[in-house]
């Protein structure tokens, strides 16, 4: 139950307990002589009502609870009336709280009901014809009222119920996994909205000079594709022009509805709104009714403009982030290659690396964000070899005792470029224990087994891989078979366990990643 309802509940209630009961009792006691032995049984109902209000408000909300309340109303004021008699006309005036309270919460349904209960709660004083004409006029005045509030708040209710899902819309966060999702919630909750069995997005092509539909859109196949270009005209050509949103009520008799959209989708009405960032529009909010849907109102065009606002709001911060993340990688990338460009031998050794780390992370399901900081991690997980000198890097024979622990300082060095970047302390975590062992032998603090962070385990057996089928100044890379057969000899002391589990499950989709590569060696 919602609840504002319930808390409306709750004032009604007082006002039983206050009015309502002190009401029947003194009545009741006023005419205690008449009603005896019914007086007894009418103040008893009194107070057990009001004991029953009592319970029901403490109890927690529960929709069937309002209704419960109603039937009490008309029970009481029901045995109020056949036990004081027809003539106290003033009574039956008590009926009107249990149907103004249901008309206001339940509409023209809540009215209809009241009447129900009414017409029966008045039952008793139809006793003789002579009762007829006044008890008619009585109901008639009584129905009117009724559904004249019923009516008033039928239209509330749908304002409320616009406004809640005005409120979802506006709620909707841009930081979603991607644009597509983003969108795809837009236009079915704005469709929900307005009551449209078509709803989408066109965005504007700068460079074509053209509208196209933006998949997902609500009610349309996917592979429908609409392109209006700019100097044909139409409604959406129009909104976005001018900057003001387009009504067509009657899409079959106007001339700027969209070519063929009447005939293929049985199209009735037609709303087109502008979708503007800083006051520029950049695209177009279509909503289409068909014949078995209503004709769009003034109303709707008014409240599309508002969600046509936010979703401006919402589809340019998405953007922004996306643009902002795609600048990230860029940057990332960029950073990674400084070290390849050092070192010719490990070209694309930091890509390779990275899709590895990342096939293995979603098999393992690892979520979004996860993906992501492993996904930067991957490509600057070498980031410290530039500062490492270039002769030993390339050094074609075994590395002395004094050059192994200078190349061994590439994590840290790693750990300490990266962890200067704002919101990269998870990827610079990964860096410095990349090259950690399960079993405690590895460096820079020979952390052992889950101490080791997730994605650092993970970088591992990646980067092991990648460089055992790679060739070197030192070495011939192995095969496929060979490197996957070290991997998993190596599992519970080099590797943990989970993870090459993970991996040998994995083979064929990175087979798919290097490419006819992984049987030769890669030239990186």
């Amino acid at each position: 139950m919602d609840a504002l309802v319930w808390d409306k509940e709750r004032m009604l209630c007082r006002f039983r307990l206050l009015v309502v009961t002190p009401v029947v009792l003194w009545m009741s006691i006023s005419q205690w002589k008449e009603l005896l032995p019914s007086f007894f049984y009418l103040a008893a109902s009194a107070l057990a009502y009001s004991l029953a209000c009592c319970w029901l408000v403490s109890k927690r909300p529960r929709p069937y609870l309002t209704w419960v309340f109603r039937a009490l109303d008309t029970l009481l004021i029901s045995l109020t009336v056949y036990y004081l008699g027809p003539q106290n006309r003033d009574l039956h005036y008590l009926y009107l709280l249990v149907g103004i309270a249901a008309a206001f919460e339940y509409g023209l349904l809540g009215s209809m009901v009241a009447m129900g209960l009414i017409i029966a709660g008045h039952m008793p004083e139809m006793f003789g014809p002579s009762q007829l004409p006044s008890f008619f006029n009585h109901i008639l005045f009584t129905f009117l009222v009724l559904f004249f509030i019923g009516w008033l708040a039928e239209g509330e209710r749908r304002n409320l119920s616009h406004l809640f899902r005005l409120r979802d819309i506006c709620n909707i966060k841009s930081s979603m996994t991607d644009m597509q999702t983003t969108l795809a919630q837009l236009v079915e909750r704005t469709a929900q909205v307005l009551d449209a069995q078509m709803c989408g997005v066109l965005l504007l092509d700068a460079c074509r000079q053209e509208l196209r539909l933006h998949h997902p859109a609500f009610g349309m196949p996917p592979g429908q594709d609409i392109r209006l270009p700019l100097s044909g005209g139409g409604v959406c050509v129009q909104a976005l022009l001018t900057g003001q949103g387009q009504l067509v009520e009657e899409a079959a008799e106007s001339p700027v509805t969209i070519k063929g959209l009447v005939t293929q989708y049985n199209v009735r009405s037609v709303i087109a709104i502008p979708l503007k960032a800083e006051g520029d529009g950049f695209g177009v909010l279509l909503l289409c009714t068909t014949w078995d849907g209503k004709a769009f109102s003034s109303r709707d065009l008014m409240l599309a403009s508002i969600l046509a606002e936010e979703m401006g709001i919402v589809l340019r911060n998405a953007k922004l982030y996306w643009d902002l993340r795609k600048n990230y990688r860029d940057v990332v990338r960029a950073l990674s290659m400084t070290v390849e460009a050092k070192d010719p031998y490990t070209h694309g050794h930091s890509e390779r690396v990275t899709r590895y780390a990342l096939a293995i992370g979603e098999s393992m399901g690892l979520s979004p964000a996860q993906l992501r900081v492993l996904e930067n991690a991957g490509y600057l997980h070498d980031i410290g070899k530039i500062g490492i000198r270039w002769n030993i890097l390339n050094k074609p024979g075994r590395l002395s005792p004094e050059e192994y622990e200078m190349v061994k300082q590439h994590p840290d060095l790693g750990y300490e470029i990266v962890s200067t970047i704002e919101n990269f302390q998870e990827e610079a975590g990964i860096i410095r224990h990349h090259h950690e062992r399960y079993d405690g032998k590895g460096y820079p603090l020979g952390l052992t087994g889950e101490d080791i962070p997730l994605g650092s385990r993970i970088m591992a057996v990646a980067d092991a891989f990648d460089a055992m089928i790679s060739r070197r100044p030192y070495r011939q890379p192995l095969s496929w078979e060979a490197a996957v057969k070290e991997i998993k000899d190596c599992q519970g002391f080099q590797f943990d366990p989970r993870v090459v589990a993970v991996f040998l499950e994995v083979v064929g989709k990175l087979r798919e990643i290097q490419g006819d590569n992984l049987d030769h060696g890669s030239t990186g």
